[in-house]
């Protein structure tokens, strides 16, 4: 039940960070971690039995390598690996970029 209400939590971060920018970045971080673990953990599972339990892997797994895509490329637009955005600057909003980083 735990894992219910986790997988509701992070999806309503998931959600709210589309009104408020600042937290797409920290919603990112805490899906990648999150869904990895768990994708890991289902993985791990040597007594893992039925279909419904490698879909819950499968989706896990693709879940946290979007989020870590999103990461990567984040960071790649920033220019710099090395920290991550200022909470409630516009780095954090994917749709400034472009105003930040004129092409």
């Amino acid at each position: 039940m735990e894992l219910r209400f986790g997988n509701i939590s992070i999806a309503l971060l998931a959600l709210l960070s589309t009104y408020w920018t600042d937290s797409i970045m920290p919603a990112a971080i805490v899906g990648a971690v999150f869904y990895g673990l768990t994708g890991l953990q289902h993985r791990r599972n040597r007594e893992r039995t039925g279909l419904v339990e490698n879909i819950a892997t499968a989706s896990d797994l693709f879940i946290a390598s979007i989020a870590i895509f999103y990461l990567v490329a984040m960071l790649r637009c920033l220019g710099s690996t090395a920290s991550l955005p200022a909470m409630g600057s516009d780095y954090a909003n994917p749709f400034t970029l472009s105003e930040i980083h004129p092409a």
